[in-house]
């Protein structure tokens, strides 16, 4: 059978037992939760950002865990409890600024204070996609940038890429989307 137990402020602890028709005491040890805390700023002003979802997602030997998530207060301050022991990768994310994300160890029973999450305005790309020709625009083609900011082309071959890092080089790709499947880098 299985047995759980759970408490506030501790991990729930879980087990499968084989019972026996002997009545057997059993000690269940609960461990203490890890707690993060921290503040979103602006990295040019240090002004505290209100309202911004910062989320954890925490994993232990590349198992997720669990994901937490917390809103900033009006200084854009932040608490994120409750959290297992593991690896808590923190992020947050904000129109018009390149995401913002640190690593941090939670530890049994151990709070993690002033963690900084400074967001820096992402600057923008913008171009025309044009066939083998060098002449015609390509409508429908995909644009990418690294991992994470991917556009199509509009009618006449334009597209515009936003909140990109520029600290962080990236790979333009660029696919027409045509039957023909030609593509172009």
């Amino acid at each position: 059978g299985a047995v759980m137990a759970a408490g506030i402020g501790y991990a729930a602890f879980r087990s499968h037992l084989q019972l026996s028709q002997e009545p057997e005491e059993l000690t269940l040890t609960l461990r203490l939760m890890g707690r993060v805390s921290g503040r979103v700023q602006v990295e040019a002003t240090g002004e505290g950002l209100a309202g911004v979802q910062v989320s954890c997602t925490l994993s232990d030997d590349g198992e997720i865990l669990v994901t937490r998530s917390a809103e900033t207060d009006p200084q854009g301050r932040f608490v994120l409890g409750d959290l297992p022991s593991g690896r808590c990768s923190l992020y947050a994310s904000v129109p018009g600024f390149v995401r913002a994300s640190q690593t941090v160890t939670v530890e049994e029973g151990r709070a993690i204070k002033d963690v900084v999450l400074e967001l820096r305005r992402g600057a923008t790309m913008r171009g025309v996609v044009l066939g083998p020709d060098e002449k015609t625009p390509v409508a429908g083609a995909k644009v990418e940038w690294g991992y994470r900011h991917e556009v199509r082309t509009d009618e006449a071959g334009r597209f515009t890429l936003e909140n990109l890092d520029p600290q962080q080089s990236g790979v333009s790709m660029f696919s027409s989307s045509g039957p023909d499947g030609r593509s172009v880098r």
